[in-house]
């Protein structure tokens, strides 16, 4: 794949102005046990939350940060995630969105350029009503992990999201059970479950975007 265009915020922008392909990248992308259950009904009793997944310019190419949560989280502890949290009741989700980041990863998104939103996402397990912003920013920002919420910040090439060969089947364990998951490589890390889920409908906007080379 040769280096995507640098105007690929205003690409991604007019793709993301679209109707989004929803559902079904997400269900690719579905751990086996999930049993359809991200696309049920959002409980009555879930809490709004807001990631944003913000593109960088650095090296003739594009990047964006994902989180390793720190063990120390009750919800999805360990995992790896995009930055965000829980939506307070004083704030709409864009500023949740630009409030995590920054607390998270110690980056100010008032001078990013906002593309649009992919398709929202019920995640069961925590109960989170997920909103997903899409940002991008013209150079490499300084990231300053926050400790007490994220262990590791790692960079992922969007090219690497794009390559097939990064899509991977793999084994999860939850207590005692075991079950396939697709999934993402990042680094020495796997990228599964909601996080690869959204990153999945992400894919398809690109090469919406781009056309697929």
């Amino acid at each position: 794949m040769t280096n995507l265009p640098t105007d690929l915020p205003s690409r991604l922008q007019q793709s993301l102005a679209l109707a989004l392909p929803g559902a079904a990248p997400q269900r690719r992308m579905a751990p086996e046990m999930a049993f359809g259950r991200h696309r049920g009904p959002v409980s009555p009793a879930a809490h709004r939350a807001a990631v944003c997944i913000c593109l960088f310019r650095n090296a003739e190419d594009w990047w964006f940060p994902l989180t390793v949560r720190s063990k120390q989280l009750v919800d999805h502890a360990g995992q790896v995630s995009l930055p965000g949290g829980r939506i307070e009741s004083s704030e709409g989700a864009m500023q949740a969105a630009k409030r995590e980041f920054q607390e998270e990863l110690g980056v100010d998104l008032d001078s990013a350029m906002w593309l649009g939103k992919l398709s929202p996402l019920y995640v069961y397990g925590s109960h989170h009503h997920v909103e997903v912003f899409v940002a991008a920013l013209n150079h490499r920002p300084i990231f300053a992990a926050e400790p007490s919420e994220v262990a590791e910040i790692l960079l992922m090439p969007l090219r690497e999201l794009l390559d097939p060969d990064k899509t991977i089947i793999a084994t999860m364990q939850r207590g005692p059970s075991k079950f396939d998951a697709p999934a993402f490589r990042c680094e020495q890390h796997i990228v599964w479950g909601a996080t690869a889920m959204i990153l999945a409908e992400l894919v398809e906007v690109l090469h919406r975007a781009i056309g697929a080379t």
